[in-house]
């Protein structure tokens, strides 16, 4: 078993470390300051236990709670840390809470992390691209698809790829419509010149993860 923290994996990197090292990935959200939950093995959100930390889930621009079970900004409260204690912070994540028991059995709370709340991708160059915009293209084309970015040149945040931390956008496909990953790519290099520019110079990878299999594979140095 593998457990990793910081970054949100993109589902390349996780299928990297299980190829690489033959064990399964739980991975964990939390802020810098603090660990919030951690996986189980169906990876239906983040279990995390309210007599450690308290979520919730409020709206962006207000300290108002939304209804139970919608989205919204999470806000955490640690109650372990003595000496850094975390009192309500807004993390400017995006993501709600399921009171619902799991199908691995837990019956306490998980978070589901949808992302972060600012609506703007900043890439490479400093191109910025709409959030949502670049949500309704690829939903548009591929029903069911999603995005994450990985950024920041140079950074150990960014995926490795060919000797070199690269910022990368990976396209995630459900996996009946993984055959559609060429059209989509291709749409998106259209519709978005600054973007394929990016990808052309190699100052983005542009990835697609269709049923758990990356096109291409990620690299490794040796």
């Amino acid at each position: 078993m593998v457990e990793t923290t910081g970054e949100p994996l993109l589902d390349s990197e996780r299928h990297l470390i299980e190829a690489r090292f033959g064990a399964f990935v739980h991975d964990a959200y939390g802020l810098s300051e603090c660990v919030v939950g951690t996986e189980c093995r169906v990876r239906n959100g983040f279990h995390y236990w309210p007599d450690a930390t308290h979520v919730e889930v409020l709206e962006p621009d207000s300290d108002r709670p939304v209804p139970e079970g919608e989205m919204g900004e999470l806000v955490v409260t640690s109650l372990m840390q003595e000496h850094l204690p975390i009192i309500r912070y807004r993390s400017g994540d995006k993501g709600r809470i399921d009171q619902q028991r799991c199908a691995c059995g837990h019956g306490g709370p998980r978070v589901h992390f949808d992302g972060r709340i600012a609506d703007t991708l900043v890439l490479p160059r400093a191109v910025n691209l709409d959030a949502s915009d670049l949500a309704a293209l690829i939903s548009a084309q591929v029903a069911g698809a999603r995005f994450r970015y990985k950024g920041t040149p140079g950074s150990p945040a960014a995926p490795f790829v060919e000797g070199e931390f690269r910022p990368m956008l990976e396209i995630c496909i459900p996996a009946g419509q993984m055959d559609n990953w060429e059209m989509l790519r291709q749409e998106l290099l259209t519709a978005l010149p600054e973007l394929a520019e990016l990808v052309h110079e190699r100052e983005l990878e542009l990835h697609f993860s269709p049923g758990g299999v990356t096109i291409p594979s990620l690299e490794v140095s040796a």
